[in-house]
């Protein structure tokens, strides 16, 4: 079964993760989520507020909650699952270290179980884990806010390394070094974001037209996300450039605005004209589209590869242009019957 909502906002969803993961390259492994705005020009504090306003922690918070959503339906989940979680580790063991599909694979294969539940008890693993993942959230930038240490600008970063010898073991060493610390500090609000999709996918939340009253109340509550959004991008700004260390705590606030925000915005969305054909194809290869995007940030940025030094808005506007080469190409394969490789190995079944 398919929905055209759900493949139109899957694609949408990769926007921001292609977005951020670009601008957020430089910096890795362990620097901050921004570059620094301390010499920067007004067109990169610019872009650094837009991106921190209207991209940052949605693209994850919505694929989860997607995911969530289309296991309600699907056939060949468990077949799904085992194969992902390969293909995750070996995405961000050999490209990417910020790799998100092992958390879908791994936090997948707990929320199975949840397909038999009863609504009382789906819902409360809605509010227990999300209530986990806010206690976490808290404790965690109160250990950032309060530690004596400040951010070590002099460590290895990606796109200084000389060799790719030396980027793999920096990328695979840092990529499995932190995979357990996201599992425990994103893994409860990811876990709650999956079971709301679930329980919403029951409901058929996203694309039966007799939710359309309720989505018209959501709605309403879009420009006060919109402003909180705003508020969050410009404590952001003002800390990359005078408090560095601050704006790593304020980072954690976008686990939890993410998904507060996608309540409103994606209920807006919802009541808009019909989705654009292309977008809706687009979303039924996003999976090629994300290790694509990877490949292009590695290849473009990395110190072996193309060592881009681009400021923000200019990486901005790159992964814009990114993203729409990735959809266009999906959507055009998709608009001919074609599964990309990565979708026909993951949906690959064996013959008996």
């Amino acid at each position: 079964m398919r929905a055209e909502a759900v493949d139109a906002l899957r694609a949408l969803a990769l926007l921001p993760v292609v977005v951020v993961n670009a601008m957020t390259y430089a910096e890795m492994p362990g620097g901050n989520f921004f570059p620094s705005l301390t010499d920067a020009v007004l067109l990169d504090a610019a872009a650094v507020f837009a991106v921190a306003a209207l991209l940052q922690g949605k693209g994850i918070a919505l694929l989860m909650f997607l995911f969530g959503y289309s296991l309600t339906w699907s056939r060949d989940a468990r077949l799904r699952l085992r194969r992902l979680l390969p293909l995750g580790l070996l995405h961000g063991t050999f490209v990417y270290l910020g790799d998100i599909v092992h958390q879908y694979a791994l936090l997948g294969r707990w929320v199975w179980r949840a397909k038999r539940w009863r609504w009382p008890r789906l819902v409360r693993a809605v509010w227990v884990w999300g209530l986990i993942g806010i206690a976490l959230l808290g404790l965690g930038m109160l250990a950032v806010l309060w530690a004596p240490s400040e951010i070590d600008g002099t460590s290895a970063r990606l796109v200084a390394v000389p060799s790719w010898s030396d980027w793999f073991r920096l990328n695979a060493a840092s990529f499995w070094a932190d995979l357990p610390w996201m599992l425990l500090l994103m893994g409860p609000f990811a876990l709650a974001s999956i079971y709301a999709g679930l329980a919403a996918g029951r409901l058929r939340l996203l694309h039966h037209p007799r939710w359309r009253a309720r989505w018209a109340q959501a709605a309403r509550w879009a420009p006060w996300a919109l402003a909180l959004n705003l508020a969050y991008a410009g404590a952001m700004v003002w800390a990359l450039h005078d408090a560095p260390l601050w704006a790593v705590g304020l980072t954690g606030w976008m686990v939890g605005l993410g998904p507060l925000t996608l309540m409103a915005w994606v209920p807006w969305l919802l009541l808009r004209s019909r989705w654009p054909r292309w977008l809706v194809l687009a979303g039924r290869n996003t999976l090629s589209m994300y290790v694509g995007s990877s490949l292009l940030i590695v290849a473009v940025l990395s110190g072996p590869g193309g060592a881009w030094r681009a400021s923000p808005s200019a990486l901005a506007l790159g992964a814009l242009l990114a993203w729409g080469a990735l959809a266009a190409g999906s959507a055009w394969c998709a608009a001919r019957g074609q599964r990309l490789p990565l979708e026909a190995w993951v949906a690959h079944r064996r013959e008996a």
